[in-house]
């Protein structure tokens, strides 16, 4: 890291067990919006409020895209620099670093809200009126926006990495 503005960022990036399951899923996949459940492994990125307050958001592993880890590639070395890397279980770290080396994270990682539809739920998400229920589409009371927090976003909007926020 060149400078104190990398070093800041870099520590931006946090892995660990999810704690009490009360997280929401921020990744740009199907499961944004949904919990992640205690004890599952996830990673956060801490963000700055408007309001002067920190906070992580947290992303399912499984969520992590390929550029999330791309873009994290640029402020460490390996996967083992990232803060908690050490606290997580050895087939955890080694779930980690396999990402790392490859770009992406193993399918079987992916959690099921995640995975996209095959056969007819491919072809026609609302198959049956049970599968309406837990279709694959995000709805958009799943949105909240990452700036002010309000849940539904109010007229969203999304960045080109997926970040979905209130348009102001």
């Amino acid at each position: 890291m060149s400078d104190a503005g990398d070093h800041k960022k870099a520590g931006r990036r946090r892995l660990e067990y999810a704690s009490n399951g009360g997280a929401k899923c921020v990744g740009a996949c199907v499961s944004a919006g949904t919990k992640i459940g205690q004890g599952e492994l996830r990673l956060g990125v801490l963000i700055d409020y408007d309001n002067g307050n920190t906070g992580f958001i947290w992303r399912h592993w499984g969520c992590v895209a390929p550029v999330f880890i791309k873009n994290t590639k640029r402020y460490f070395e390996k996967a083992d620099e990232i803060e908690g890397f050490k606290d997580l279980r050895p087939e955890d770290q080694e779930k980690v670093r396999k990402a790392w080396a490859e770009g992406k994270v193993a399918d079987e990682d992916i959690p099921e809200s995640a995975k996209k539809p095959t056969g007819a739920a491919a072809r026609d998400p609302v198959v049956s009126q049970d599968k309406a229920k837990s279709s694959i589409a995000p709805k958009a009371s799943s949105w909240h926006c990452r700036s002010c927090l309000r849940d539904p976003c109010h007229q969203p909007t999304a960045t080109t990495c997926g970040h979905v926020f209130c348009h102001r």
